[in-house]
């Protein structure tokens, strides 16, 4: 059933809400936003409490989660370390969707069919959907209040595209354990590992928990480690349509057009991301203003270790515009 409800100040939206309420001075709504005539999307949304005029200072974040994950990752329930909450109580309003194939989003039929490309066009057109600042043009035509975007891992590889197709709209842009033109030191594995995904039924595998500490997270406190372990092991079905599409990178190599803030944090123990990668993508953004930000000790997935309080802290800089 559609039900009909005001999420935020100024836009009324036909949606399915599933969950919504209020705690330590946060508003937390889960919903269902229907993106295409066969695909909804499950989304999260965390924003503080607002009781008065909405101020100015209130910026839009979208969190985009890597391949064989959902938004879940960004909302872990352990005390401390749900990069939602953390950025929320900053006085934000973040977002985080599951793409189709992951998570509580439509399950659709061949987990090979979830490519960037189409990632990049559920998640503009969720965006579309959910902007708090939408008006009429002259030419009725619907826009977008500004949002930024923060990706991680296959998520570092759509936000340039959402980015290249908001035109205009994206404020900033933040990159955890990106990958670009290759994946490190998991570069010559990985064909034969794509050779075993092909073969996977209906097109999704799955992820062994001994992988989660492998290859994933190098230095994370051991219960956020094993919730990932949990979460995302051996029950957790993945479609392999991103995994193929990293097989040959780069996705997109014509960055030009990007000229909001563009910040990157990898781990420089990260098996995928390379600071030789990284320079390359910042050398094909047009903006002036970029930072690349390599922690020490760290892994693949930066806002979930140990120096997760300094990743809240750049991609706020990237978010105010301080880089």
């Amino acid at each position: 059933m559609k039900l009909t409800t005001s999420i935020t100040d100024n836009i009324t939206l036909p949606v399915r809400i599933l969950h919504d309420f209020a705690e330590h001075g946060l508003r937390k709504t889960e919903l269902c936003a229907r993106v295409d005539h066969s695909v909804e999307l499950f989304i999260r949304r965390t924003a503080p409490v607002v009781t008065g005029p909405r101020s100015s200072s209130v910026r839009q974040i979208w969190l985009l989660h890597g391949a064989g994950m959902d938004s879940l990752g960004f909302d872990i329930p352990l005390p401390g370390w749900s990069l939602m909450e953390n950025l929320a109580q900053r006085g934000h309003e973040v977002f985080a969707c599951d793409y189709r194939g992951h998570g509580r989003s439509t399950r659709v039929s061949d987990g090979a069919s979830v490519t960037p490309l189409v990632v990049r066009d559920d998640v503009v057109a969720a965006i579309s959907l959910l902007s708090r600042g939408r008006t009429r043009t002259k030419d009725s035509e619907e826009q977008i209040d500004e949002v930024h975007l923060v990706g991680v891992s296959f998520g570092s590889v759509v936000a340039p595209l959402v980015a290249k197709r908001l035109n205009g709209h994206v404020g900033s842009i933040t990159l955890l354990g990106a990958v670009f033109a290759s994946l490190g030191g998991m570069t010559a594995g990985f064909p034969e590992f794509i050779a075993a995904l092909r073969s996977s039924p209906g097109g999704y595998a799955f992820t062994t928990e001994e992988e989660w500490g492998e290859q994933f997270l190098h230095d994370a406190d051991p219960r956020v480690l094993r919730w990932h372990e949990v979460s995302y092991g051996p029950a957790y079905a993945y479609p392999i349509g991103p995994y193929l599409a990293v097989a040959s990178l780069p996705v997109d190599s014509e960055l030009s057009t990007i000229s909001c803030p563009v910040n990157i944090v990898i781990g420089d123990n990260d098996p995928f991301a390379t600071v030789d990668d990284m320079s390359t993508l910042l050398s094909r953004v047009s903006s002036d203003r970029t930072r690349l930000t390599i922690q020490r000790g760290i892994g693949h997935l930066p806002y979930v270790e140990a120096q997760a309080e300094q990743v809240l802290s750049l991609i706020e800089d990237a978010v105010s515009g301080t880089i």
